[in-house]
């Protein structure tokens, strides 16, 4: 029997956080789902937990690989869902027990969207963060997504019809390391007949794990270039030279701003930017930097403002 809801979880070395996780997923008010999790070569108790999670209830699949890293893991999860609408969960964070529940009303209630997007609590050693990122429509949502700095753009906290995936063969790239979620996001996202904000808080994302990418600093500072471009020639490849520009506009001036700073090299993305998209602020930011005169009005900025501090 097809079941509405596929959870799906890639797992490697989470052994401290995939009890809790699963736990939240078992006792959701919603029955009618499946879980399917890949244990990417876990060296830890990882598997071994899955397993006992899955000798428990037949909802429950696992799969184990060699490590494959995320981009294949994720595709296999997609190939393996059986459900209407998949639901990403990373395995050392957790749900509400409505989570499910919230997402099959919705649904019920917006027959023609493709997409759900919940708000989620940050968790941090601070404390308990509520998120909010709130949107009117599928045109707001996309603004917001290509902003990158706007609206979350990781998969968890969202559903997503799963035959809008397969009739458009959206795939996680394999030569995206950084932004991943966000290149796979940006494309469903155009293709969806519509995305619907839930004004609820269901999703707990946990920073305290320090093994986590989003704490890798690392990962920020690599392979920006493969992402931008890609995203900028689907667009374009679309003919969509609203979304092309806001693209140029939003996200890539910035990305080479941090590259910039990183002294990396960016001048391949010189190749992407067609001038007669570009704002005017964006064409000066443009105009500066390939000028390799930007670090000096960063550095005036910044002097600037400890001079404000210290009046």
């Amino acid at each position: 029997m097809t079941k509405d809801f596929s959870v799906l979880i890639p797992a490697y070395n989470v052994e401290k956080y995939i009890d809790k996780c699963l736990q939240s997923i078992l006792n959701q008010s919603f029955i009618n789902f499946e879980v399917i999790i890949i244990d990417d070569g876990s060296t830890d108790g990882t598997l071994k937990i899955c397993k006992k999670y899955e000798s428990l209830d037949n909802r429950i699949k696992v799969f184990h690989q060699l490590n494959m890293g995320i981009i294949e893991t994720r595709n296999r999860l997609i190939e393996l869902a059986n459900g209407n609408w998949v639901v990403f969960i990373d395995a050392d964070d957790y749900i509400n027990k409505n989570y499910l529940k919230e997402f099959g009303i919705y649904i019920d209630s917006y027959q023609s969207a493709d997409m759900f997007v919940c708000d989620f609590i940050s968790l941090t050693n601070k404390g308990e963060v509520e998120i909010r990122r709130p949107f009117s429509n599928k045109e707001e949502y996309i603004n917001q997504l290509l902003s990158w700095r706007k609206i979350g753009t990781a998969l968890w906290a969202k559903a997503l019809r799963k035959s809008l995936i397969e009739k458009y063969q959206i795939k996680f790239e394999d030569n995206i390391i950084l932004g991943e979620d966000l290149c796979f996001l940006s494309q469903l996202a155009y293709y969806a007949n519509d995305i619907i904000y839930l004004p609820i808080a269901l999703y707990s994302w946990n920073r305290l794990n320090s093994g986590s990418i989003t704490n890798n600093s690392i990962c920020y500072t690599e392979n920006y270039i493969p992402l931008y471009i890609k995203i900028i020639c689907f667009y374009k490849e679309k003919a969509d030279y609203i979304l092309y520009a806001k693209t140029i506009n939003n996200t890539l001036v910035q990305v080479i701003e941090n590259i910039f700073l990183l002294h990396q090299d960016y001048h391949e993305l010189f190749l992407y930017v067609d001038n007669k998209f570009l704002s005017k602020i964006s064409k000066i930011k443009l105009f500066f930097i390939r000028s390799n005169c930007y670090k000096i009005l960063l550095i005036v900025r910044k002097i600037l403002n400890k001079l404000n501090c210290i009046r």
